[in-house]
């Protein structure tokens, strides 16, 4: 009866235990990239703060996001990781055409875990074009719009990749607007 008693007990505290225990989360960083003239950047989870451009974004449980010209931002951000072991760089590199030679790019780079918190700096290129902005050996995705995942301790990391409209197609969307320009202007000269 004792024994029994002492079970009953220690399955009412356990099953009190998972009502009571709290969702685990992790840190995460999206890059949304898909608009051709900005980058929304956007974070949550950073216990010690996510910086954007030396300006803080969120800190704590919050989320927050913020909405850039393209172009080169960096990033800073420090969240719990308790024991995690230190990393090393995580790179998602877009490219048009030509897999060695980056045309945009999200760069973290891991700078210590002091057994608490991970801290990292990192940053984003913006679309710079088929010229791009300089020629790599590491794995890089096409520049096509597409979704590309990565993680670190604790961190989840998404890159929403520029779907760039080549330069011909470009002028082609443009020229209707051109010809019906030079038809007013005739309209109105008569």
């Amino acid at each position: 009866m004792r024994i029994r008693n002492t079970m009953i007990i220690a399955l009412a505290f356990f099953a009190l235990s998972l009502v009571f225990i709290a969702p685990a989360s992790a840190a995460y960083i999206t890059v949304d990239d898909s608009n051709p003239f900005t980058v929304t950047i956007t974070a949550g989870q950073f216990e010690g703060g996510f910086y954007v451009d030396g300006q803080l974004l969120t800190s704590g449980y919050d989320s927050g996001s913020v909405t850039l010209l393209d172009g080169m931002h960096s990033f800073y951000g420090a969240w719990v990781t308790v024991g995690a072991p230190d990393g090393g760089a995580q790179v998602l590199f877009a490219h048009t055409g030509n897999p060695t030679r980056v045309t945009s790019g999200l760069g973290i780079y891991w700078v210590n875990n002091d057994g608490i918190y991970s801290t990292f700096n990192g940053g984003f290129a913006g679309y710079a074009g088929p010229a791009g902005y300089f020629d790599t050996q590491l794995p890089t995705v096409s520049q096509d719009g597409h979704t590309e995942y990565s993680s670190a301790p604790y961190m989840g990391i998404t890159f929403i990749s520029e779907n760039p409209v080549p330069i011909p197609s470009g002028i082609l969307l443009l020229a209707p607007g051109f010809l019906g320009l030079v038809a007013l202007r005739k309209r109105f000269r008569r």
